[in-house]
């Protein structure tokens, strides 16, 4: 049990903060005010996707070079897949022996080589439009015939 003079002691320091316990209080205040400031305060703001019209962002090169990746390596990755599988199946030497024992029995290989002629003929009429060596109207008369001699 606690004398008198004890229990004033007592009394005084419960009821009389000390100069630190009031720095210490205003810090606390000050912290948890800053603390409310922080919390509110927004972390994210809406905003229209960039996938939108709204967004204003209209250059998609990035999207369709990573899609142009991901279709390469998912194609290249089932084409080894297949190969390790199953092999080569074709035994490319005995098509070659095919070609070089009946050379006039290609028709198909004939038909490729014909049509690569048309596309040059193609690339060189728009070339000389291009420089303007040719005309216009006459450039169009090139193309039909070039495209009727494919026929």
């Amino acid at each position: 049990m606690a004398t008198k003079s004890e229990e004033r002691k007592l009394v005084r320091r419960t009821t009389k903060p000390s100069l630190e316990d009031k720095e210490k209080a205003k810090k606390q205040k000050e912290a948890e005010k800053d603390r409310r400031e922080f919390y509110e305060k927004p972390i994210h703001f809406s905003s229209e996707s960039l996938f939108s019209t709204g967004s204003g962002y209209n250059n998609y090169r990035g999207v369709l070079n990573l899609c142009i990746v991901l279709l390469v390596l998912t194609t290249s990755r089932v084409a080894l897949e297949n190969l390790i599988k199953y092999g080569i199946l074709i035994d490319p030497v005995s098509w070659l022996t095919i070609f070089v024992a009946d050379p006039y029995n290609w028709p198909c290989v004939i038909l490729i080589a014909c049509s690569n002629v048309f596309i040059l003929a193609s690339f060189q009429i728009e070339i000389w439009l291009l420089k303007g060596w040719v005309s216009e109207p006459v450039g169009r008369a090139m193309h039909v015939v070039n495209c009727a001699a494919i026929l």
